[in-house]
């Protein structure tokens, strides 16, 4: 048998096994395990080239730890995963549990999930191709997912994030293996042992973070279009009524990995009597506002993404959209039109919609640190055109072209990574050297190195921005500015940086943090002398609205 360029084997779907998707293996015959040995071994230089896409985006953040929101928070407060539970996000916490993170060590987190990225990245792309039967791939068509992937600003969002840094990363690798267990039981039938375990992943990934949920809905679609194309190719080699009997598949363990996460969740919080969190339902809109105003916000928001706006969204989801339709416009054409065409377009548009499926749940726009959905499909849109360039042009020069534009565009977007990383550094920085001021007016006040009376920052201070940092959804961040406008303003963000620099004063209770916001009215504006006082037992700290 020949080679399909992956190491993997090519089918044989003729003679006794015609009118079945279950023909000879594509791998080897040895299992699943070392088909992905053979894959890998086959394709060291994508290693190394999303290594060093992966260093160019993550690798600022590696070498130089700035704590992000949250973490703070995860570090001193034992009980913070209460809320988790209370979210359905037990299985994040479990993740924590396994790999010994409960009490975080975030200063190695972004080298470990680098790890995570470039595995992950394999096992997407070892899937890919095991729906590709039959189909020679060119080494560097497994560069182009993944390195689109990885430097998505958008996954930044997310990832800086360092209560979630490493149980994202392990989700894409976890869904990446769900994926490829449950569309192996799909196309090749056999046991019903990999769809059960698929399932069981699936509520392991759904419960890490929710925004998995319409990536894995996207991570199907994705897998039915490969396997529609294989078949249209063979239309004539296999079963009328095939492609219902896939969807159906692919459907059944999804739903049922959502509806068991769902349970799982409640019984959690039944059982350590934790009631459930608004965290998550507080982000739908149509309960709160009008309904042509979320209709114009999620308007908006489709807008932003498709024109590229702001450093988080750029035109790289638009162009792989174009490149989605024409993949299924080509299978349109007479001379290409297989029974299989209404299904790839139905699947192309599903696949298209997807990262706005959460926005018009919720009624509004989405936060980019949750739209994991988004990257996906703009990487998998140009991998997919480039399957379909290499088949279509038969010189190497359209091949060449797609991959230098696929590379820029990697390029760039690590670049916006890379300066997202670094403005973080720089906002810490500052904070840094904002906290050892305000510490040492407070020492000013001769209350002794740890005064008993409680500290409260009242008002914000906007961090300063270079023209080498850039800003996103989120950075620069910091723990001075967090909050702000909420009841309890920056007080409780600022406790959280400080317990990270190991300076630990009174906590103050509910009403003191109250009482401060009045009493601060007639303090002047910090760094003005008088703007740390003491003022009935409560030391206050007045930032202003800087």
């Amino acid at each position: 048998m020949k080679s399909d360029g992956n190491g993997f084997q090519l089918a044989d779907i003729s003679g006794k096994t015609a009118g079945k998707f279950r023909s000879q293996p594509v791998f080897p015959q040895n299992g699943d395990a070392l088909s992905f040995r053979v894959f890998c071994a086959s394709n060291k230089l994508m290693f190394a080239v999303l290594g060093g896409f992966t260093m160019l985006a993550y690798g600022f953040k590696m070498f130089n730890y700035a704590p992000f929101i949250d973490t703070g928070a995860f570090i001193n407060n034992p009980d913070i995963y209460d809320g988790w539970f209370g979210i359905n996000r037990y299985g994040a916490v479990f993740t924590k549990w396994v790999f010994g993170l409960l009490r975080p060590e975030p200063a190695s987190v972004y080298m470990v999930s680098a790890g995570m990225l470039l595995v992950g990245g394999a096992v997407w792309n070892w899937l890919f191709c095991r729906l590709r039967r039959g189909e020679r791939t060119p080494f560097w068509q497994n560069w182009i997912f993944p390195c689109l992937f990885v430097t998505a600003p958008c996954l930044f969002e997310i990832l800086h994030f360092e209560c979630l840094t490493f149980e994202i990363a392990f989700g894409l690798l976890l869904l990446g293996f769900a994926l490829t267990l449950l569309s192996g039981w799909v196309t090749d039938g056999g046991s019903n042992l990999r769809p059960g375990l698929a399932v069981l992943l699936f509520v392991w990934i759904f419960s890490i973070y929710q925004a998995f949920v319409p990536l894995a809905f996207a991570g199907i679609l994705a897998c039915f279009i490969l396997i529609c194309r294989f078949l249209g190719e063979r239309e004539n080699q296999t079963p009328k009524g095939l492609a219902v009997q896939i969807l159906l598949r692919f459907a059944a363990p999804y739903m049922m990995g959502f509806l068991i996460y769902n349970l799982a969740g409640w019984l959690v919080r039944l059982i350590l009597r934790i009631p459930a969190g608004g965290y998550t339902d507080s982000m739908v809109m149509w309960k709160v506002r009008p309904f042509i105003a979320c209709v114009l916000s999620v308007g908006k928001y489709i807008l932003d993404v498709l024109t590229g706006q702001g450093s988080l969204y750029n035109m790289i989801f638009p162009l792989s959209v174009l490149c989605l339709l024409a993949f299924a416009l080509k299978k349109s054409l007479k001379g290409n039109k297989t029974a299989y065409c209404p299904w790839i377009w139905l699947a192309v548009l599903a696949l298209c919609a997807s990262p706005f499926l959460l926005p018009f749940l919720l009624g509004g726009a989405l936060m980019a640190r949750a739209q994991l959905t988004l990257p996906f499909v703009a990487a998998f849109g140009f991998y997919l055109f480039a399957a379909e360039v290499t088949t279509f042009f038969k010189k190497q020069y359209a091949p060449a072209v797609l991959l230098a534009v696929c590379m820029f565009l990697s390029f760039r977007q690590g670049t916006v990574v890379s300066r997202l990383a670094y403005t973080d550094d720089m906002v810490y920085q500052q904070e840094v050297m904002l906290t050892t001021q305000i510490t040492n007016r407070i020492g000013e006040l001769g209350l002794g190195q740890i005064p008993s009376e409680p500290v409260v920052t009242v008002g914000t201070i906007t961090p300063i921005l270079t023209r080498s940092m850039v800003t996103g959804d989120t950075t620069p961040g910091s723990h001075y500015e967090w909050d702000w406008q909420s009841e309890g303003g920056t007080a409780g963000r600022v406790r959280e940086l400080w317990g990270m620099q190991g300076i630990f004063y009174t906590t103050p209770g509910t009403e003191q943090i109250r009482r401060s916001a009045v009493l601060a009215a007639g303090l002047p504006v910090w760094p003005a002398d008088g703007s740390v006082a003491l003022i009935e037992g409560i030391i206050i700290v007045n930032l202003g609205e800087q």
